[in-house]
């Protein structure tokens, strides 16, 4: 059981790390932070690692898009998120949640079907 909280640990932190320094580079689409996520499910599953892959990459995805607009929020004073809330007409605190929600599932969906591209191209081989 310890072995499986730090293996799950390391790899929310690797996630966490990747997708923080990709975000930094400007030139690159949104949705750049999915392919080393994709990548790393698939090392995950050529480790034949048992892992539940799609509640890790919720998880770290969850952290870093709740965590990173409470940290833009936080250096502009309130202001972006405040302004998009009120465009939206919705409460401040749930722009956050609902982020972080939805990096959750896209992330943890990417980190999923990194793992199972491997079996579904070693299904489509059977002759």
């Amino acid at each position: 059981m310890k072995i499986n909280l730090i293996q799950n640990t390391l790899i929310i932190m690797i996630i966490g790390i990747i997708m923080m320094t990709l975000s930094n580079i400007d030139f690159l689409p949104w949705w750049v932070f999915l392919l080393p996520v994709l990548i790393l499910g698939i090392i995950i599953s050529l480790l034949k690692l048992n892992l539940k892959v799609f509640i890790l990459g919720f998880i770290a995805g969850f952290v870093i898009w709740f965590g990173g607009n409470l940290f833009f929020d936080i250096k502009y004073n309130g202001f972006v998120l405040a302004k998009l809330a009120n465009v939206l007409s919705v409460p401040k605190l749930l722009l956050p949640l609902v982020s972080g929600i939805i990096g959750g599932v896209i992330t943890g969906l990417a980190m999923y079907v990194g793992k199972n591209v491997l079996k579904y191209t070693e299904l489509t081989n059977v002759d």
